[in-house]
């Protein structure tokens, strides 16, 4: 199309214009011509005319040459992009706390998997004992490659469970968890691992001949039911043996879970060169997680009261250097802990991180926020740090409700994103 709109102060000399306008009202002898001087553009601004035609085919075509190479240059211009503003701190955080939580969620379906397994197997396990055990080996074996094919440490997250009177298979998976990575901490081959955490799983087994009135009483023992309770480690290795399928080497786990070094344990009064290194990690772990979950009648201790109390056993009734690679496993500030910042805030350690064991993930307490809303924050990016472990009964009574007490905490480590068996 040769005509195009101008305005009058884009008019040039050799323009050929059609002006919009009758010939009364302007002093031109003709209403459409070449513009041949400066005046005459002049003279097209004072008549008060904004806009107006000009036919570039009649127009010089020096002109026409230079509104196409215009017309090509501005379609070639990119057009100016906008400027985007850099995500603010409180953006951040938020995507770092749902990445945060997309990995605790990954954990607790692993977890739950895990104990819908050992839960389904356990209820075959006098029916089919063959059957039974064949899946709990499966299951070993895939947690066992889960963990060591990984070269760098697992983190460990906190799996908050339902409250229940009888915890044997929460206690059980826990165990067999901690006892595996640590194992592979210590660089233990894949058949010690596979036979310790075997023995982790099976530990307990006797303790379905306890009756559930002892095992779920929320008053202490007599001294007639603590001997009833202490037998079941015996219990353990009749039900095993009876099964007969169970490998023999996990026996002496099995029987010494409740031993001590000092020969202070039971059912044997064993002591150290009578125990094995697989035994005594079991020992270990075992008095670690019934410490943070002990029996209805008794209170739990935080996951680091638990630890200073292993400690102070430390080369008396518990292996030292085992006790120190199980630190190293759950942290400087285990999950689980309650811990108040530097900025005065209070959180619930919820990963660990074993690149920085000072700077896990912690859940903030967020007034009108729940757990499930509140936000996750990663101490290795932030410039808080903890400031100290904090006792529940310290908590303000708002903060105690707010981090659950009727919970029972688990831990399980990051699974992988192969989709192998967990």
């Amino acid at each position: 199309m040769s005509q195009q709109t101008f305005t009058v102060a884009d008019l040039q000399i050799g323009h050929f214009v059609i002006l919009p306008v009758g010939w009364k009202d302007h002093p031109f002898m003709f209403s459409s011509f070449k513009l041949k001087n400066a005046e005459q553009i002049k003279v097209l601004k004072t008549l008060g005319i904004k806009q107006l035609k000009v036919d570039l085919a009649k127009s010089d075509p020096t002109l026409q040459q230079a509104i196409k190479k215009a017309q090509i240059e501005e379609l070639q211009t990119p057009a100016p992009v906008a400027e985007i503003s850099p995500p603010s701190k409180e953006q951040l955080q938020q995507q770092a706390s749902k990445e945060s939580k997309k990995s605790l969620k990954q954990a607790d379906k692993a977890y739950q998997e895990n104990l819908d397994k050992f839960k389904a197997c356990l209820g075959r396990f006098n029916l089919a004992p063959e059957e039974s055990y064949y899946n709990i080996k499966s299951q070993v074996n895939g947690m066992t490659q889960e963990v060591l094919e990984n070269e760098s440490p697992r983190t460990l997250h906190l799996i908050q469970a339902a409250n229940s009177t009888d915890d044997m298979l929460y206690h059980s998976l826990n165990v067999s968890a901690l006892c595996l990575m640590v194992a592979n901490e210590l660089g233990w081959s894949k058949e010690e691992c596979e036979i310790l955490t075997l023995a982790a799983f099976m530990h307990d087994i006797g303790l379905l001949k306890v009756p559930p009135q002892i095992r779920r009483k929320t008053t202490p023992f007599t001294k007639a039911e603590q001997n009833y309770y202490n037998m079941h480690p015996n219990y353990s290795v009749e039900l095993l043996k009876k099964a007969g399928c169970y490998p023999e080497v996990i026996l002496p786990l099995v029987v010494s879970h409740h031993e001590r070094l000092d020969g202070s344990g039971y059912p044997k009064k064993l002591k150290e060169n009578e125990i094995d290194e697989m035994s005594q990690l079991l020992i270990l772990v075992n008095a670690y997680d019934e410490l943070c979950s002990p029996l209805s009648f008794q209170k739990p201790l935080s996951p680091r009261s638990a630890i200073a109390v292993l400690f102070k056993g430390a080369g008396v009734k518990f292996n030292k250097t085992m006790l120190e690679v199980l630190v190293r496993v759950l942290g400087i500030f285990p999950p689980g802990s309650l811990v108040q910042l530097s900025d005065e805030r209070y959180a619930l350690v919820m990963t660990t991180n074993p690149k920085a064991a000072l700077k896990p993930k912690v859940l903030l307490y967020e007034k009108g926020k729940t757990q499930s809303t509140g936000l996750i924050i990663d101490l290795e990016t932030e410039d808080v740090t903890i400031k100290q472990i904090v006792s529940r009964d310290d908590l303000p009574e708002a903060v105690s409700r707010y981090f659950q007490q009727n919970v029972r905490n688990c831990l399980f480590f990051e699974p992988s994103d192969t989709g192998k068996p967990q």
